[in-house]
């Protein structure tokens, strides 16, 4: 069960004579936390998914107050509780009119209730309820861990009411500032309530339903610039889509293993995106791929080893520009002639011709096992 301000607030409308002015439209929003928040620019400090309580302490007028709400409504607050009392008499009707519109729930209540019981007492259902999430992402860590002994994950994740039977997708969100990834799974888990978050290693795997291709890609961006906004960089990888609970640890193992190919210049990448590594993500096995590697390259990366050379490097850097020796020659600072000599030698090692194109597109295979499978020249 997800709390969510309709929740929270049958919870509270007799306990506490809570009262809903308006935003009703906002009722399933889910509540990550309470919070008392007094002045407007504090609201762009949340992370997002709180229900916010404030007693106009410092209350400056109908514009004073549209413009918190309009901080909360930026930092993805979920609702309103004002405490009606000496500082605010009463909601201005222009403020309730801007939440009813804009689906922002607003409530009130009186005076006489104390601010440390109600927020106490709202607490303890989302506490309840972090227990409970935390039981169940043990059994979706257990599924993608151990695919093959998963049947009874499988089915108590079906008591806590989700759809074993229906696509999800994997997405491995990493940040570049370790030391903030709990930060960045609970704002993840206050904007996604859709979205089960677990932190493992140095990543949070995000387990969410599939909503298809072009969904997943737009996502990925969304979060990406979302933990921009909050000065955090973070890489996505965007797993397979699959059929049921049961074979996530198929989206899990392509996201983690297309880490490899994320870079500043491209910090989203996803399955369906990355043409010749899919096949290679789903082909032979990885010692096979490896066996293909050092047929193709190992006598060059032992050349280069021995005789602390780059021909490697050259061979990249060539491919990868349209195998032009005039660009290999400038990003190398060297002579034409220098560059030839290299690709000679090259050709000489490994026994392939660079002009033709079996023997090239050999070498181009060989370059992206080791760019996927991260194999260094020492192997």
């Amino acid at each position: 069960m997800v709390v969510t301000v309709g929740f929270l607030y049958a919870k509270s409308q007799k306990v506490y004579k809570m009262q809903c002015l308006t935003g009703t439209q906002g009722f399933d929003s889910r509540v990550s936390w309470i919070h008392i928040i007094e002045n407007k620019e504090s609201a762009l400090f949340l992370h997002g998914g709180e229900l916010v309580f404030c007693t106009g302490s410092i209350y400056n007028g109908e514009e004073w107050l549209l413009d918190y709400i309009k901080k909360l409504q930026k930092s993805r607050a979920s609702g309103l509780v004002i405490n009606i009392g000496p500082f605010i008499r009463s909601v201005p009707k222009s403020v309730a009119a801007f939440c009813e519109q804009r689906g922002f729930p607003l409530f009130v209540i009186p005076w006489s209730v104390r601010l440390v019981d109600i927020t106490r007492y709202l607490c303890q259902f989302i506490i309840e309820e972090e227990t409970r999430e935390q039981q169940f992402l043990q059994y979706f860590l257990f599924i993608l861990m151990h695919p093959g002994q998963c049947g009874n994950a499988c089915r108590a994740l079906r008591t806590y009411g989700i759809d074993i039977d229906k696509a999800f997708r994997v997405f491995v969100v990493r940040p570049a500032e370790r030391r903030r990834l709990d930060e960045a799974a609970a704002q993840m888990s206050a904007c996604e309530p859709d979205v089960h978050v677990l932190t493992y290693g140095d990543a949070l795997v995000c387990v969410a339903p599939d909503e298809g291709e072009s969904n997943a890609w737009s996502r990925a961006w969304e979060w990406r610039e979302y933990f921009l906004g909050r000065d955090l960089s973070v890489t996505v990888c965007v797993g397979s889509a699959v059929p049921s609970v049961e074979r996530l640890s198929e989206s899990y193992t392509r996201a983690s293993a297309m880490t490899a190919l994320v870079s500043e210049t491209r910090p989203v990448v996803q399955y369906e995106r990355v043409g010749v590594y899919k096949l290679l993500l789903d082909g032979p096995s990885p010692g096979t791929l490896r066996q293909f590697y050092d047929d193709t390259m190992k006598g060059l990366d032992e050349y280069d080893a021995a005789h602390h050379s780059s021909l490697v490097e050259t061979l990249e850097y060539y491919l990868s520009h349209r195998c032009s020796i005039k660009d290999t020659a400038v990003h190398e600072v060297v002579h034409r002639n220098t560059v030839l000599y290299k690709l000679n030698k090259i050709e000489t090692i490994t026994g392939k011709k660079l002009n033709e194109e079996e023997d090239k597109l050999d070498i181009l295979i060989a370059l992206k096992i080791k760019k996927l499978f991260s194999i260094q020249k020492d192997g």
